[in-house]
């Protein structure tokens, strides 16, 4: 009796699946829901810290910009620390997930039950999420620290939501890929 050889499609799905024998139309409905709120995820860590910036360049009395035109050199400075920030954090982040998700495979384990195409998406994606709220909480801290003059207290819980907002979908979207 010949040994049971596995099509490349079967090794492949189970290399990346959780549990044995859990590959198929539910790790596929997993994957998909996980993507779906990527996009969500990403727009929201956005908006939280858009609003943010804002709230820390009206503090200082620039109550508009034009992202089209030349701003005051103090909104452009103010702009290039956040490009500088965001990016350094993205970087770090991205690079920290995709080394652990290359660590991971090394050792013959999986960080996301996905193809490895989707699982460096999935690790890229948290990685630009998380580079968000760290962006937006610097901002935050900086404010706070300056003592400038104190944004409306609604602003700042408008922030607190978006940011609340985006904790649900990070843990709602690990929730989907590892249960």
């Amino acid at each position: 009796m010949p040994l049971h050889n596995p099509s490349r499609a079967e090794a492949t799905r189970s290399a990346y699946s959780p549990v044995a024998g859990s590959h198929g139309v539910d790790d596929r409905l997993r994957l998909a829901l996980a993507l779906l709120l990527a996009v969500p995820l990403v727009l929201a860590a956005a908006k939280a810290h858009g609003r943010q910036v804002r709230i820390r360049r009206e503090a200082e009395g620039f109550m508009e910009a034009d992202f089209r035109r030349a701003s005051d050199p103090w909104v452009e400075a103010l702009w290039q620390r956040d490009r500088m920030a965001f990016w350094s954090a993205f970087s770090l982040l991205g690079v920290g997930g995709l080394l652990a998700w290359a660590i991971a495979r090394v050792a013959g384990r999986s960080l996301v039950p996905a193809p490895d195409g989707w699982s460096i998406l999935l690790v890229v994606e948290l990685a630009f999420a998380a580079a968000f709220v760290a962006a937006t909480v610097r901002a935050a801290a900086e404010l706070a620290r300056e003592g400038k003059r104190r944004p409306e207290a609604k602003a700042w819980w408008g922030t607190l939501g978006w940011l609340a907002l985006v904790v649900v979908l990070a843990f709602a979207q690990l929730w989907v890929v590892w249960s």
